[in-house]
């Protein structure tokens, strides 16, 4: 008989605390993962949204041969206090002949749109009637939709535009994450 040798009946804390701390690299793993699954997913939304605005656009353009006025101001899916924006609501009856159901941002936040709130944006120009611009804000910077990975430029009337060439010479109003449909 060996009273030298015990029999180990649990866990050593050591052992406990690297279980614990690989299960809790997998679960931040895992939440990383499904927080930049929903962003990449609003993303896609805002785009098809969008896209589906234009085509609204399009056909009331075809019927009137002029896109929706909004006398020079932004018509915003969501207000944002201390700016003069047009009511979604007016561009929401407008277009519902062709559109029954105006979408929203899926965030739809009140902030301005211009320094990353998140809303959509119509503006058709007095001086231009036959054109518009339409913008959403989008959450992945890298998203190669947005204007600085499009090297396109769009003048909203004026001689500075808010969405321009490519980086490094390009210019961009309001942040990385400007998406343009026109």
């Amino acid at each position: 008989m060996n009273i030298f040798l015990k029999k180990q009946l649990g866990f050593t804390m050591i052992e406990l605390l690297v279980v614990i701390a690989i299960i809790s690299f997998i679960a931040s793993a895992a939440i990383y993962s499904v927080q930049v699954a929903r962003i990449k997913a609003r993303d896609t939304k805002r785009i098809a949204d969008l896209s589906q605005i234009r085509k609204a656009l399009d056909m009331y353009f075809s019927d009137n041969n002029k896109y929706p006025n909004t006398n020079d101001n932004w018509a915003r899916s969501s207000a944002v206090s201390g700016q003069m924006y047009t009511n979604w609501e007016n561009l929401k009856i407008i277009l519902g002949p062709y559109m029954p159901k105006l979408p929203n941002d899926p965030i739809n936040s009140n902030q301005n749109t211009w320094t990353g709130g998140f809303a959509y944006m119509y503006r058709n120009l007095s001086i231009n009637p036959k054109t518009y611009d339409l913008i959403a804000y989008l959450e992945d910077a890298n998203n190669s939709n947005i204007c600085k990975f499009k090297c396109q430029t769009f003048y909203t009337g004026g001689s500075v535009p808010w969405c321009s060439d490519c980086p490094p010479n390009g210019w961009e109003n309001g942040g990385p994450g400007i998406y343009a449909n026109h």
